[in-house]
């Protein structure tokens, strides 16, 4: 079973998709406690800068750092400050820390000189006490100015909290989001499949009716250029070789039709200069019914090959159906004795066509009803009258029908197993051959097998019907 590609390009698409949102995900997790960070140390920055002239008063200072961050709620750490004064005070109960973090950061900030996205006035210094890592930016004018410092902890709950409010609305979201990925998968599988089923649509309309005509088609992409120009030489090769075989069909049949004709009148001729009844006479008999046999199969092989270049020229006119099946049915019966003939022809069904063409057609499908019957079988005509047309059907029981006869009645030269081994005449022409007028004739033809061994064909008019 061949795997579908619209359904393996969605698959596809739709775990890349669910891929990239993962990565997405992941990348943000790791990168979202730097961007913080620095996030937070450019606020204590500006802390310092604007309120620089509140230090000596921390509750002045820390209104003054809350008025500056109200626009952004979210990274307000401005209670999470220590500010070390000029004292080495430290100014903020609510945290406990240890007695000589300030000393301790002082000494260090003697020594660093890491900027990090600070004013050239300020220095960013990070130390661990106590089993705490604690992150400190400073004034960088006189060793002893203010100085506010944070924990990393602080920083790493925000952003444990951000991440958690993250993950809330995503649950919230994950039908709105699943859906969303759902819809761009199949926005893009359309989009990726769409050119191809354009170039699909056009190379459907092709046919061995057809293959001559160039093909009407507007590349959408140039990548698919290509592969539209591969199939064109193609196409035109195959229509080269119908061409030829449609030309050596005729003329083979054309050029034969002479030399066979001649070769009957002399069988013909020699049979009757042959003793009556003598083994001579009856050997030239069988040799002439071999000849009437490929006077037949290469006149149905010329008609073929006409209707394959579409230059059948039909006679169109107007006949009662009904009378032509009814004198058939008249006649079948007097010279068929060992076959029942029965009909239902309902009258006044009335067709334009080429009557001796459609002669042809009732007369393939009625010999092969009485070759292909059972001993003391019947025959059945059916003719009814449609909303637009009619319907023909013709009907016999027979033995063991093949099991495909539905599927290659109408192949050329398929024969059954009888007809394999010469128990019954046949060329395997005839319904083919039915089949290609009935098409002149906007009608088709179609053959059923029944359970009980009856083989019913059906010619319809129009094919629509």
């Amino acid at each position: 079973m061949q795997k579908s590609f619209k359904k393996h390009v969605f698959i596809r698409l739709f775990f890349a998709v669910i891929f990239v949102i993962l990565v997405n995900r992941i990348t943000s997790k790791a990168m979202m406690p730097g961007v913080v960070t620095d996030h937070v140390v450019h606020d204590m920055s500006q802390a310092l800068l604007m309120c620089e002239n509140k230090t000596a008063d921390v509750n002045e200072f820390f209104v003054c750092a809350n008025k500056n961050r109200e626009a952004d709620v979210s990274l307000n750490m401005a209670n999470s400050y220590v500010m070390c004064s000029d004292k080495n005070k430290i100014n903020n109960p609510i945290v406990e820390v240890n007695i000589n973090i300030c000393s301790d950061f002082r000494e260090l900030q003697a020594e660093s000189n890491e900027k990090k996205l600070l004013p050239e006035s300020m220095v960013l210094l990070k130390k661990t006490i106590d089993s705490q890592e604690w992150i400190a930016v400073a004034l960088t004018e006189k060793q002893d100015a203010a100085m506010l410092l944070v924990r990393k902890s602080d920083i790493d709950k925000i952003v444990r909290d951000a991440w958690g409010w993250r993950d809330q609305i995503i649950i919230y979201s994950l039908p709105a989001l699943l859906l969303s990925v759902l819809l761009l998968t199949i926005y893009l599988t359309r989009t990726v499949v769409s050119p191809l089923t354009r170039i699909e649509k056009k190379l459907r309309r092709l046919s061995s009716d057809n293959l001559g005509r160039p093909i009407d088609l507007t590349v959408p992409y140039k990548e698919f250029q290509s592969f539209v120009d591969v199939f064109d030489d193609m196409r035109n090769r195959l229509n080269e070789g119908f061409i030829q075989m449609r030309r050596f069909s005729a003329d083979a049949s054309h050029e034969l039709r002479t030399p066979l004709t001649i070769l009957r009148g002399n069988a013909e001729k020699l049979i009757a200069d042959f003793p009556l009844g003598s083994e001579s006479q009856i050997k030239m008999r069988l040799m002439s019914d071999e000849i009437e046999r490929l006077i037949e199969i290469t006149e149905k092989l010329l008609l073929l090959s006409r209707a394959d270049a579409h230059s059948i020229q039909a006679d169109m006119r107007e006949i009662s159906l009904s009378d032509m099946l009814n004198q058939l049915v008249a006649d079948a019966d007097l010279f068929r004795s060992s076959l029942k003939i029965t009909s239902t022809v309902q009258s006044g069904v009335r067709w334009n066509c080429d009557e001796s063409l459609i002669n042809q057609i009732i007369y393939n499908i009625y010999t092969n009803a009485i070759k292909y019957n059972i001993e003391k079988g019947w025959i059945h005509f059916n003719l009814e009258k449609t909303k637009e047309g009619f319907t023909l059907a013709i009907s016999n029981p027979t033995h063991n029908p093949p099991k495909d006869l539905s599927e290659k009645a109408f192949e050329r030269f398929y024969r059954g197993d009888l007809a394999h081994t010469r128990t019954i005449d046949g060329i395997g022409l005839g319904l083919s051959l039915s089949l290609e007028i009935a098409k002149i004739h906007q009608a088709t033809m179609s053959l059923s097998v029944a359970e009980d061994n009856v083989v019913t064909t059906t010619l319809r008019y129009p094919a629509s019907t």
